[in-house]
């Protein structure tokens, strides 16, 4: 079996939103991971992507980085490199409830779960991950088609998706999604 395996493609949602960080239609890379036990490991994996990543883009693709960031987004080569040179701020939920308590807003607050999401400025949710449950015994009262997956054992594993062109939002400083995708599809947007 392997222990880590990815896949990038197209991702559907019938989602009726109409803001600047939405499709309808976008890609993902999705990854599994096997032997990952906690939340900090799967966020090490998470960041290190989004770091070697854009080291790579900015190495690779100065010219280009430096077209967008001159005429769309001024500075925003400065804020990734401070990005990754620095590691990501990390709260838990129970900060975060604390923080959003002390809002002006109502929120309704769920359990806690083993998940975590990586938010950006001026992007937001660049990717969502979780920690998925290999415990047989659980599994067996809630998802009995789920359990010829995990009958003959099974291990800790988690994963996660990052939706690519927020990816492409995020390092280039584009404000809207619409933009840096061709032919976006949106709510509303086919008028066949």
């Amino acid at each position: 079996a392997f222990t880590q395996v990815f896949t990038f493609g197209p991702t559907f949602r019938a989602e009726n939103s109409q803001s600047r960080r939405h499709l309808a239609e976008f890609y993902m890379v999705e990854a599994e991971i096997s032997f990952v036990e906690s939340l900090g490991d799967l966020m090490q994996v998470m960041e290190g992507l989004f770091k070697s990543a854009t080291m790579s883009v900015l190495s690779n693709c100065p010219e280009d980085i430096e077209l967008c960031h001159k005429f769309i987004a001024p500075g925003q080569k400065d804020r990734l490199e401070h990005m990754l040179k620095n590691n990501f701020v990390v709260i838990s939920y129970t900060e975060a409830v604390e923080i959003l308590k002390q809002s002006s807003q109502n929120f309704t607050f769920t359990p806690e779960v083993a998940a975590v999401d990586l938010l950006v400025p001026g992007v937001g949710e660049l990717f969502g991950g979780s920690l998925r449950e290999e415990r047989y015994h659980f599994l067996e009262q809630r998802l009995a088609r789920y359990l010829d997956l995990r009958r003959f054992g099974s291990v800790p594993h988690g994963g996660f998706g990052m939706g690519f062109e927020r990816y492409l939002q995020c390092i280039l400083g584009v404000d809207n999604i619409k933009d840096v995708i061709p032919f976006p599809r949106f709510t509303h947007s086919c008028l066949l």
